[in-house]
């Protein structure tokens, strides 16, 4: 959740000064009792985790384990001075539990619960079972908030620490052998570092790298663990509502959104302007609205009022053939994204994702998606994060042959766009770009709110106009080279205006161009008339009875993208030279002024109209790459009769020849 004013509460480093203290104590000695959980242990097979665990078992007493004596024992330095990699690793792990205590003792005040805490060491709760819930509540509330900012810098700080290097090292961990201990803050800590420093104190672990990829890996599943909690946690608000920065870091305390971003190195692009794309005017269109929604997001409040209008879309998707201008649309975004950003001051990221997310090693592609999502969360910053070949990403996990890396893509891709904790402030857009959208998963096309064909050159003017791009480099090199005729009364380039044609565009998609949507569109006008509000709910179920995927979720999709219809309007050209009539403003001023742009930007159509028109787009988006099979088959049976039809004429021809 984003907090609730926006405001951004700092941290400073001489706040922490207390809670390292306890840190070192964690690190110099912890101890614990361990409670094995049957159930946990069944899949442990790795060697190394059953000696852990077989060990364990046997101590039915308070056991204690030392994570610098093990830190020491790999370094084989006592000061701890000459191994570069354990020291990093320790650094990281101290600020980490100083800033997860420091975190729950803000939660404390802020709910009033350390005045709890004195009321039950008196004995004054006794017989009081509201209080004494609302105690406990808050206790697991604080143990929980403790063991999750600590475990998110640690794996924020080390996801980027020597990649290459740790990622070599092939290591598993195969889970918690107890549940995790949420009853008490102190023995809450307790129970995390002792079974880290089980874990890391092993045989197998030898090197430095070694121990900073065990670190990774437990404190990644602590993470795991508290994620399935997380929703049954009470009294949250005060936790889940603010958001915290670390004085000289780009961390955040946001919530319980995991943070991935330290150290993030902006990708470059090739710079690429709009009228270098030939074509596809209706995507052309619609990116550029988008980038003009997010130059609204205010940097004080951390929200985007266009996400008051319903205007703005957090996932996009843009599908055609191969070679039709994907890969240039992406350059091209990306180029106006960051000039309007460096006009308005605000720190633009571009963040596509890598081509080898999906990766090979069990656990590694969940890996790979959630450190590449953390960047996305980042409320101080404009981020643009094009998926290119999207289909080799985000493949139907129902499919033949759809590899467990996949499927742990697809899933972490859910959770991040759609789960409780997506970020939604309106600073970031995703665009999926695919060339068969039909092998896509269907979890994740029902997350996007936006689809645009790309069709690329189409008409004789853009044919055109791709020739004149190239060769006019020859013309400008040697004026007279080229030496043929212009096309009278056409200017070149002219016809990838967008202003020009998106009128007569968007009056085509009154009409469906898909046979079984024209069929179902035809038998709902027979029972309803289009103002009729029974005519839509009429329509979504002929639907339904047609395609049986068909869910809420489109439903709701469609809901979307006629709110993005409704503020598709352009912004005043004064608004966009002059800062402080529009960008400058306060939120609610911004909100304001969209409000009335939105009202004029009906013009002569009533809102029916409107949603007609958006309900047959995205009806027939889904129809054509729903049922790619069948329309495939049909072109299949019109190419063989085409056959037919000329081998007959031919064999006429040699009979009366």
């Amino acid at each position: 959740m984003e907090s609730s004013n926006g405001s951004i509460f700092p941290i400073k480093k001489d706040e922490l000064t207390q809670a390292k203290l306890g840190a070192n104590n964690l690190l110099t000695n912890v101890s614990w009792t361990p409670k094995i959980s049957k159930t946990r242990t069944t899949n442990m097979q790795s060697e190394s985790a059953m000696q852990i665990i077989n060990n364990l078992r046997s101590t039915s007493n308070a056991d204690k384990v030392s994570i610098i004596s093990k830190a020491r024992s790999v370094s084989d330095d006592k000061l701890l001075t000459l191994n570069e990699t354990v020291s990093y690793c320790l650094d990281i792990m101290r600020n980490g539990l100083s800033i997860g205590m420091h975190s729950a003792n803000l939660y404390s005040k802020a709910t009033n619960f350390h005045t709890l805490i004195g009321q039950q060491n008196r004995g004054e709760l006794r017989g009081n079972d509201i209080a004494l819930t609302e105690f406990r509540q808050k206790h697991t509330t604080t143990s929980a908030i403790v063991m999750f900012v600590t475990a998110n810098y640690i794996v924020d700080q080390l996801s980027s620490y020597k990649t290459d290097e740790i990622d070599s090292v092939k290591m598993q961990f195969e889970g918690l052998p107890e549940e995790l201990h949420l009853a008490n803050f102190t023995h809450a800590l307790n129970y995390m570092m002792y079974y880290y420093g089980k874990f890391v104190s092993a045989d197998s672990i030898r090197s430095g790298s070694d121990f900073v990829k065990m670190t990774l890996l437990y404190f990644k599943e602590i993470l795991n663990e508290i994620e399935i909690v997380k929703d049954s946690l009470q009294h949250t608000e005060s936790f889940t509502n603010k958001t915290y920065k670390l004085e000289g870091e780009d961390f955040l305390i946001d919530g319980f959104n995991l943070q991935t971003c330290s150290d993030l190195k902006p990708a470059e692009f090739n710079r690429l302007d709009w009228k270098s794309i030939v074509g596809n005017t209706l995507y052309k269109h619609s990116s550029q609205r988008t980038i003009q929604y997010m130059m609204c997001y205010c940097p004080v409040r951390k929200l985007n009022p266009m996400n008051e209008l319903g205007g703005f879309p957090g996932v996009t998707m843009e599908y055609g053939p191969a070679g039709t201008g994907k890969s240039m649309g992406i350059a091209a975004t990306a180029t106006e994204l960051s000039d309007r950003c460096k006009d308005l001051g605000i720190p633009f990221l571009y963040h596509p994702i890598a081509q080898t997310v999906v990766s090979t090693y069990q656990g590694g592609s969940s890996e790979n998606m959630n450190r590449w999502f953390g960047p996305l969360n980042n409320p101080e910053t404009i981020v643009y994060a094009p998926i290119d070949d999207g289909d080799g990403k985000l493949r139907d996990r129902g499919a033949k042959g759809t590899s467990s890396g996949v499927i742990e893509i697809v899933e972490s891709f859910l959770v991040n766009t759609e789960g409780a904790s997506a970020s939604k402030r309106g600073n970031r857009v995703i665009q999926l770009y695919t060339n068969l959208p039909e092998t896509l998963d269907a979890a994740v096309l029902s997350r996007v709110q936006k689809r645009s064909l790309l069709e690329g050159a189409v008409t004789v003017e853009d044919f055109i106009d791709q020739d004149y791009l190239w060769w006019n480099a020859y013309e400008e090199m040697i004026p007279g080279f080229i030496g043929m005729e212009n096309p009278q009364n056409y200017e070149f380039l002219s016809a990838q205006d967008i202003a020009a044609q998106i009128t007569e565009k968007l009056e085509e998609s009154s009409e469906s161009k898909v046979y079984k949507i024209q069929k179902i569109l035809e038998n709902t006008y027979k029972k309803h008339k289009l103002n009729e509000h029974m005519f839509f709910g009429l329509l979504f179920t002929n639907v339904k009875k047609e395609f049986p995927n068909f869910t809420s979720r489109d439903v709701r999709n469609i809901q979307a993208a006629i709110n993005t219809r409704l503020t598709d309007f352009d912004f005043p050209k004064e608004w966009m030279t002059n800062h402080s009539v529009f960008y400058s403003r306060s939120f609610d001023e911004k909100l304001n002024m969209l409000r009335e742009l939105m009202k004029q930007n009906m013009g002569n159509l009533t809102f029916q109209d409107i949603r007609l028109q958006e309900v047959l787009r995205y009806l027939d988006n889904m129809a054509t790459i729903v049922d790619k099979d069948f329309e495939k088959q049909v072109a299949e049976l019109i190419l063989r009769n085409r056959v037919i039809a000329e081998a007959n004429r031919r064999q006429n021809i040699e009979q009366n020849g």
